[in-house]
């Protein structure tokens, strides 16, 4: 069997205390930019693929959160409401980069059904179904696995996630765009829109490595926040760490991707 790195349960998490949001460093690790212990992982993972299809997805949302914690930890510990923020913004980046890997490979250089809008403020999004339906629908969905793992830690009711969807969607073009729909208290400190790009560029080679297949990029992020949902529950209920992952998802996975940050 594999043996991922192991989550430590040592680390503190601390609820926001009402700072504005700042950028963190998003700088790979040592280990992170090694490419042949990338290379060593893709090789464990392809033995025991016929065991178990979804076996790169669990191993990857493993270690990613271990990079993703460690990418934010402090003399404080790790911020909650930041790290379930940044685990929605990876789930919204594989979505959108999953879909143009595929299309990529029917030779398309367009997402069908998937149309882009510019804002008053000229800036751009992407909107469409397929974004939606592979964020939302499914037992595999991020939104399904996020839903499974708020039950589990006793969250009830859960947000409704077609509203979750119109909010989003209502959001383009605001000021509002990137943050999440919850208490101030509760602000992360970091916006989808700010850490997307430099984010994404530090995790594809990790999906690469543990996904045989892009449609499984989202399943792996998936799996990613809803371990962050565990692990922060001391600090942050899972009712509203399904709501600050979910929000930033629905705005990265609308936010353009250049074809340098999806390229498999």
């Amino acid at each position: 069997m594999l043996t991922p790195l192991a989550i430590t349960s040592r680390r503190r998490f601390w609820g926001t205390l009402g700072q504005p949001a700042r950028s963190l460093p998003m700088t790979p690790s040592e280990d992170q930019a090694i490419t042949p212990r990338l290379e060593t992982l893709r090789v464990l993972i392809a033995r025991e693929r016929q065991e178990d299809p979804l076996v790169g997805a669990k191993v990857g949302s493993k270690l990613g959160l271990e990079m993703l914690v460690d990418q934010l930890t402090t003399t404080r510990g790790v911020h909650a409401e930041t790290l379930m923020a940044l685990a929605g913004v990876l789930i919204g980046v594989s979505v959108q980069a999953s879909l143009w890997a595929e299309a990529q490979t029917r030779g398309q250089s367009s997402l069908p059904g998937v149309q882009r809008v510019t804002c008053r403020d000229t800036s751009e999004r992407l909107v469409g179904e397929p974004i939606t339906l592979r964020l939302m629908e499914g037992l595999s969905s991020p939104w399904q696995v996020l839903c499974e793992a708020a039950r589990q830690e006793g969250a009830d009711p859960l947000p409704d996630g077609q509203r979750l969807v119109l909010d989003s969607i209502q959001r383009i073009g605001t000021p509002a765009f990137g943050h999440p729909r919850v208490p101030a208290a509760h602000t992360p400190q970091v916006l989808a829109s700010e850490e997307q790009t430099a984010l994404w560029r530090l995790f594809l080679p990790l999906c690469r490595a543990c996904c045989q297949e892009p449609g499984d990029w989202p399943l792996l992020f998936g799996l990613l926040g809803a371990r962050a949902m565990k692990m922060v529950k001391p600090a942050l209920s899972p009712d509203l760490a399904l709501r600050l992952a979910m929000d930033a998802a629905l705005d990265a996975a609308k936010l353009p991707l250049s074809d340098a940050d999806w390229h498999p």
